[in-house]
């Protein structure tokens, strides 16, 4: 009860700082380069225009990403409505992701500056921008943050109910980014060795991968229905791939057209001002029907058969992936947070590359010391789990999408910096119980 106590005026000053924020993003002034100060892009068009259409009509569901399209329809389209409604379930996701947390660890202090920590987190610049942007992100990070929970509360001993949760809670990831659903048959494919392993829990874990490889599989097939890769592949063929001979080559030898229109799609700057021709210019024609025709297979034999390539071109942009620099969307929306926000953000969301890394060795350290310990074993193999799939995620979204790389990167950054303080604070827990004891 004490605990409590001292953890709702906290909790308090969290959603006050998040709500003023989202309300001053969009009751306040004007953005650059919208006539309000929220983040508003090519991509939020797409989404405000599928909302308009009926929900379980073809247009609704083929739109992007289901929840986040859902969410615009009951907010009636309104940006500010919009803005509001996502900034308040990310108050009561990273609420309930720092109760969680906080609840698991023994000594008082551990439990609330884990609890503080967490919080810093959500209010960290590169978290807060997005939920006064029209844009899948925020809600994305937040049921990310649910999902989280639910998955330490499960590995603690959670029962059904906390078991029906995490399974909601992994469908709901899936709808709300595509690049999730690939992420969830990660999960899905360790649900299976969980299951093999641990005969205790086999058919949780056997549920999980059914459910995982499902919702993935189906989330993926309603995407590429809607075309939703053709954009994506046509800027990493465009500005990555033909940047390379080897995979130029290998284009060209399983069929892709290579002519002046075509190499000029990686002449510097281009690309923006040409995207719109490789939807119906002529002059591309020839390389658009490729795409469509034989792209995606081409493009992910190539990356079968490119293994080297595959993990080297991330680990050389691993400063984007691990620290991704997004200040520029809050720039332009001229709503980026500031002050106390970004004292939280330094605290909760470090932005220093170097930083990132020596935490991670550090981490390791620590976990492995942790390991010794049956009695936070639970908590730590959650946190291993976890941390199994940061890397599929980063790869999954760098190869991805050869654009805006730091944006979709926020999901696998958001995962990484909640492992890390789970560590952080299972280590110190473990320091003060051993100096209580002694």
């Amino acid at each position: 009860m004490t605990r409590n106590r001292r953890a709702v005026p906290v909790a308090v000053l969290f959603a006050a700082a998040m709500m003023g924020y989202a309300c001053w993003a969009a009751f306040t002034g004007h953005g650059r380069a919208t006539a309000v100060r929220v983040g508003y892009g090519s991509d939020s068009l797409i989404y405000l225009t599928g909302a308009k259409a009926p929900i379980w009509s073809a247009s609704f569901l083929k739109s992007p990403p289901f929840l986040f399209t859902l969410l615009a329809k009951l907010c009636l389209r309104n940006l500010r409505a919009i803005v509001i409604v996502q900034s308040a379930i990310a108050v009561g996701a990273w609420l309930f992701l720092a109760a969680t947390l906080a609840s698991k660890l023994r000594a008082p202090a551990v439990r609330g500056l884990a609890f503080v920590f967490i919080l810093f987190l959500g209010l960290s610049p590169p978290i807060l921008l997005w939920n006064a942007t029209i844009a899948t992100e925020s809600l994305s990070v937040s049921v990310l943050c649910i999902a989280i929970a639910t998955w330490i509360r499960l590995a603690d001993g959670a029962g059904r109910g906390g078991f029906i949760a995490f399974v909601v809670a992994l469908v709901a990831l899936a709808l709300t980014r595509d690049t999730n659903a690939y992420v969830l048959l990660v999960v899905g494919a360790i649900a299976v060795v969980v299951a093999a392993v641990r005969r205790d829990v086999r058919w949780r874990g056997l549920a999980v991968a059914a459910v995982c490889v499902v919702t993935g599989l189906g989330t993926i097939a309603a995407s590429n229905h809607a075309g939703r890769w053709f954009d994506p592949l046509n800027e990493t063929i465009s500005l990555r791939l033909l940047s390379s001979p080897e995979a130029t080559r290998y284009l060209v030898a399983h069929g892709m057209p290579l002519d002046a229109n075509v190499r000029r799609l990686n002449a510097p700057h281009m690309y923006p001002f040409l995207r719109n021709d490789l939807h119906s210019a002529p002059k591309y024609a020839a390389y658009r029907n490729w795409v469509r025709a034989r792209g995606r297979t081409t493009y992910v034999t190539f990356l079968l058969t490119h293994p080297g390539s595959d993990l080297s071109g991330p680990f050389k942009d691993r400063d984007r992936l691990l620290a991704p620099e997004l200040r520029d969307y809050g720039w332009l929306s001229y709503d980026e947070p500031r002050g106390p926000f970004t004292i939280a953000g330094s605290l909760g969301f470090p932005g220093s590359p170097v930083l990132v890394e020596v935490w991670i060795g550090l981490a390791a350290i620590a976990a492995g010391a942790l390991a010794r310990r049956r009695d936070r074993r639970s908590l730590l193999t959650a946190a291993a789990l976890l941390a199994l799939v940061i890397v599929p995620h980063y790869l999954v979204v760098w190869h991805g999408d050869a654009l805006e790389i730091d944006r979709h990167s926020l999901g696998a950054a958001v995962q990484l910096r909640i492992v890390l303080w789970v560590i952080t604070a299972l280590a110190l827990d473990a320091v003060l119980a051993r100096s209580v004891e002694v």
